[in-house]
């Protein structure tokens, strides 16, 4: 976990001192209602508080999984952005 948050963090960082405009896309490998995940896990806490810091948009929307394979599915591929870049984004 202690890893995780080191490399959550460096993404932060990097956004928070670039000061562009950002698309941040990927398997995040964390569940949150922030991206319609129906469970939470300990990673929710982090994202969350520092997505909110760097007032980022979450794309996710449809409650619709972003990983199904079989009878598994999962909401842990996420799509954020800089609100500025929010517009630009779509499907």
């Amino acid at each position: 976990m202690e890893e995780y948050i080191e490399k959550v963090d460096e993404i932060a960082n990097h956004m928070r001192s670039s000061k562009r405009e950002a698309v941040l896309a990927g398997d995040i490998n964390a569940k949150s209602h922030l991206w319609a995940s129906p469970t939470r896990d300990k990673k929710d806490d982090h994202w969350a508080e520092w997505i909110a810091e760097l007032g980022l948009v979450c794309h996710n929307t449809g409650g619709r999984p972003t990983f199904v394979r079989g009878e598994a599915n999962s909401f842990i591929d996420v799509t954020l952005s800089t609100p500025k870049m929010a517009s630009r984004v779509t499907d």
